[in-house]
């Protein structure tokens, strides 16, 4: 897994990033996880998977490809 992109936003903020991304890739997201305080979000694409992780007590997301 590579780590692309790592930043501090509100949870707020990153269900927005899944919502943008989504629209610009034109997939919709798996929840791998999907608690209170951990939100893990999964794209497949045919060349690897986009994660991306936000830990609200952190927060912080983390958008990786795997």
């Amino acid at each position: 897994e590579t780590i692309v992109k790592q930043d501090t936003v509100s949870f707020e903020g990153y269900l927005k990033v899944i919502q943008v991304t989504a629209d610009q890739i034109g997939l919709a997201p798996k929840l791998a996880v999907d608690t209170d305080a951990l939100r893990v979000a999964e794209f497949s694409a045919p060349d690897g998977t986009v994660v991306i992780k936000c830990d609200r007590d952190a927060k912080q997301v983390t958008v990786s490809i795997k």
